[in-house]
């Protein structure tokens, strides 16, 4: 994530669908006190057991209380272009970072 202003952040919303459809539901939701403002971004542990496996993409929602950049509902997301594992994904091998 980048190019936002921290002061105005409230919390951070990781979601996935099912590739192909537009069915998003919330993985975790990260308060704006765990989101680390720095270098090396947050890094989160997201238990993936519950989801079955198949296609996913995943997606960061910013929400944001009184800044004139970024309001409910707007996406900053990220794609793969491969199938991922997800049995294998864990907090060691998945993280997400300011760059």
């Amino acid at each position: 994530m980048t190019d936002y202003t921290y002061a105005n952040l409230d919390e951070v919303v990781v979601e996935y669908a099912k590739v192909e459809t537009s069915n998003w539901i919330d993985a975790v939701t990260i308060p704006k006190a765990q989101v680390q403002n720095g270098t090396f971004g947050t890094q989160i542990s997201l238990n993936v057991a519950f989801i079955s496996d198949g296609e996913y993409s995943f997606r960061l929602k910013l929400k944001c209380g009184l800044d004139d950049v970024y309001s409910l509902g707007d996406e900053i997301s990220q794609s793969f272009n491969e199938t991922l594992g997800c049995v294998a994904l864990n907090g060691t091998n998945f993280s997400l970072a300011s760059i």
